[in-house]
């Protein structure tokens, strides 16, 4: 694979990619609105992962007050799955989480039940 780069962003520009991204998964997903991805980059919630320079996947979160984290999506562009951009991903959430002093992970339990979340704590 050509240069992975996984990276919290902070300019708007990314949103339409991300919510592209986001609606090829609505399936698995369910329909979230452009505001919701604004709102998670505008709280430095948002990480994107990046393969020579072009957005390729996202993962979605937010870091709660009682010290978890709450993943909302996670979601990779159809053409790279299995290729290890998701695990890069996740890994990269650890690290904010760990950053940020988070104990633990969660994924609400409206999880696709074939998705490789469902490994993780339950909320």
């Amino acid at each position: 694979m050509s240069s992975l780069t996984v990276e919290n962003v902070h300019h708007p520009s990314v949103i339409d990619v991300v919510k592209h991204i986001a609606d090829q998964h609505r399936s698995e997903l369910g329909f979230h609105a452009r505001q919701a991805y604004v709102d998670s980059l505008n709280k430095g919630e948002l990480l994107i992962a990046k393969i020579d320079g072009c957005i390729v996947g996202f993962v979605r979160y937010h870091h709660r007050r009682d010290g978890c984290t709450t993943l909302y999506e996670i979601a990779t562009s159809p053409d790279i799955r299995n290729k290890g951009v998701g695990c890069c991903l996740v890994q990269a959430l650890i690290a904010d989480c760990q950053r940020a002093a988070s104990r633990c992970i969660r994924v609400p339990r409206q999880c696709s039940p074939s998705s490789p979340a469902r490994s993780l704590q339950w909320d």
